[in-house]
This record gives C-alpha cells, structure tokens and sequence, in this order.
C-alpha cells in the first residue's frame, strides 16, 4: 500500500513510521494516566499515519507541503 506511487513510496513510509512511533507513544501515555499526553500521541499518529494509506499521489503532495514546517526541526 505504501508504494503504490514509488516515487513517493520513501516518504510514505517515513511518515507512517514516525507517525506509528507517536501511536506508541500516545498508547504509552494512557496506560501511564497522562491523558494529555495520549491525546497528542494519538491524533499527531493519525494526522502522519491516515494520509499515508489513503491519500492519491496529488493529495499527498500537497499534504506533504502543507507539513514542510517541520523540516525546521530535522528531516522526517
């Protein structure tokens, strides 16, 4: 599923990894009891995993310029 667009197949699944790593994280977070911290585990996982698996080759694109902000932090 993710390299359906095998130009962008790497960029896919980097976003679906660190997107998977914050699903850890958020899981990790609740059964600590830090609902806060689940919350944004979780919706920062679903915001970087959902697009990877659904999104068309253009859409991609666009959401991939749309989080660019981040390159400002390191490279995903």
């Amino acid at each position: 599923m993710l390299t359906r667009y095998p130009d962008q197949a790497r960029t896919r699944k980097g976003f679906a990894l660190v997107g998977f790593i914050f699903l850890c994280f958020g899981v990790v977070m609740c059964f600590v009891g830090s609902v806060f911290g689940a919350i944004i585990g979780l919706v920062i996982g679903n915001i970087l995993v959902v697009p990877c698996f659904t999104f068309s080759h253009l859409a991609f694109v666009k959401y991939k310029k749309a989080l660019s902000w981040l390159g400002t932090f390191g490279s995903l």
